[in-house]
């Protein structure tokens, strides 16, 4: 630019200035919130209905936990400016999208026993749905399409009937006066719901019906198409790419939620929904089934009632399948997608990690069912050894002692920010300390503790 300065008047050189800096403005209008969502991300937590920011000095007041409205991943959250239709004290459930545009919320006439579904944002408000079935809001998406479920409430004693699944699109109408352009067109996809989970990334909804005939619907392009007749299917796990499990949540947002696993006749497939194939992974006994997908070495683990079995995927089939270990009693593991290496306590008490079947012992005298991933890391973990907790960043680094306490028993909702360390101990107290183990300090009693973004 320089070279190029020298040779152009000035007036070329501010023309030029100036288009670049309208591209970039341009750019940043466009991607702005991916920007502000990576980028700003604060350690919060709640106590007492009251949210804080945790990590600074004071542990500064936010709002109300009642005036926040979480998007599907409960991390992100808006401090909703409710419409006057809007009755709090009836509200069930409230969401958001996750880049604050649309908002969802179910309210509950306790005397005319009615529940009534609203969708709004600035542009305008409407109803979705009205009437005697309970609503279940899946998620919010950022181009407002709501995704519920309906369940028929059969009597005052709470006996439930069918449930159904539906899909609503705001539209806008430029046509109207401002403030009354948003409406709504909702498609009922399915009348007899069994079970339904959103993977956001592919706009796809994967669900059962009580035929236990399995669906995918992509609500962009609103087409619906059959899988197979199954005994039951697990979806990608919402927390770790290619884990699939029982879940509690109802939106998977990775980009690489493009698979499941079902069973059908008592044999178990891995299905790949852009590929459109299974492999069969064959029967699986036992309970508190789960499955991990090593996409890179094309092999995987089935964990089942405690026994850890490892195969290699080859010719549409796993092969070579064999028993590697045995948990812990709490069947206590991680799974760290991005080096593909599983980690878990197994029944002697000892860390082991696992990579393409092959285990080897990091620490022995681990207590069961205290491992977990810290978050906002790519590969730490922390667990307890002899009344101490240890951090451990990835699986070549030494081990720090975080804290030592007598009556120390867990270490959910550990989190590393701004290279602090930030955990609960046995008596529901928040601390805060330096990587090394250096510097703690408390914050003060939590009930919450998570990463997050609040939107404004």
């Amino acid at each position: 630019f320089k070279k190029l300065g020298s040779k152009l008047r000035k007036k070329a050189v501010f023309c030029c200035i100036l288009a670049v800096v309208m591209i970039m403005v341009t750019m940043a209008a466009y991607g702005i919130y991916k920007l502000s969502v990576r980028k700003n991300y604060i350690l919060y937590m709640s106590y007492n209905d009251k949210i804080f920011n945790a990590a600074s000095i004071d542990s500064s007041y936010v709002c109300d936990e009642s005036d926040a409205v979480f998007a599907a991943d409960r991390k992100t959250f808006y401090i909703a400016r409710w419409p006057e239709f809007i009755d709090k004290s009836r509200l069930t459930e409230s969401f958001v999208s996750q880049n604050g545009k649309y908002f969802a919320a179910t309210v509950y006439d306790s005397d005319a026993k009615i529940y009534t579904l609203y969708a709004w944002s600035e542009d305008g408000s409407f109803e979705i749905s009205s009437g005697r079935n309970s609503k279940n809001v899946k998620t919010v998406t950022n181009e407002g399409v709501i995704i519920f479920s309906e369940t028929e409430v059969v009597n005052l004693e709470g006996n439930m009937g069918d449930s159904a699944l539906f899909v609503c699109t705001a539209v806008l109408d430029k046509s109207k006066e401002k403030g009354s352009q948003l409406y709504g067109v909702t498609d009922k996809i399915e009348g007899r719901l069994k079970s339904a989970y959103v993977y956001s990334g592919s706009d796809l909804i994967v669900y059962s019906n009580m035929d236990n005939k399995l669906f995918t619907y992509n609500y962009d392009k609103k087409d619906r198409k059959p899988i197979a007749s199954v005994d039951s299917f697990y979806s990608m796990s919402a927390e770790t790419p290619y884990l699939y499990e029982a879940q509690t949540s109802d939106e998977i947002f990775f980009a690489e939620a493009d698979s499941l696993i079902y069973s059908a006749g008592g044999v178990y497939y891995f299905y790949d929904l852009e590929d459109d194939k299974n492999v069969v992974i064959g029967k699986v006994n036992g309970t508190n089934i789960s499955f991990i997908y090593e996409k890179k070495n094309n092999c995987m683990y089935i964990i089942s009632s405690g026994q850890v079995e490892y195969g290699v995927i080859e010719e549409g089939a796993l092969k070579q399948r064999r028993n590697i270990d045995e948990l812990g009693n709490l069947e206590n593991t991680v799974y760290i997608d991005s080096k593909g290496q599983l980690i878990f306590i197994n029944s002697s008490n000892q860390l082991t990690a696992v990579h393409k079947g092959i285990t080897r012992i990091l620490k022995e005298q681990v207590a069961d069912g205290s491992l977990n991933r810290v978050g906002n890391t790519n590969e730490g973990i922390t667990y307890i050894s002899e009344k101490t907790q240890y951090y451990k960043p990835d699986l070549s680094a030494a081990e720090t002692a975080v804290c030592s306490e007598p009556d120390l028993t867990g270490t959910a909702d550990t989190y590393l920010y701004k290279n602090r360390l930030y955990y609960y101990n046995a008596a529901g107290e928040l601390y805060s300390v330096k990587k090394n183990g250096e510097d703690r300090t408390i914050i003060g009693n939590v009930d919450r503790l998570w990463l997050g973004t609040q939107l404004k």
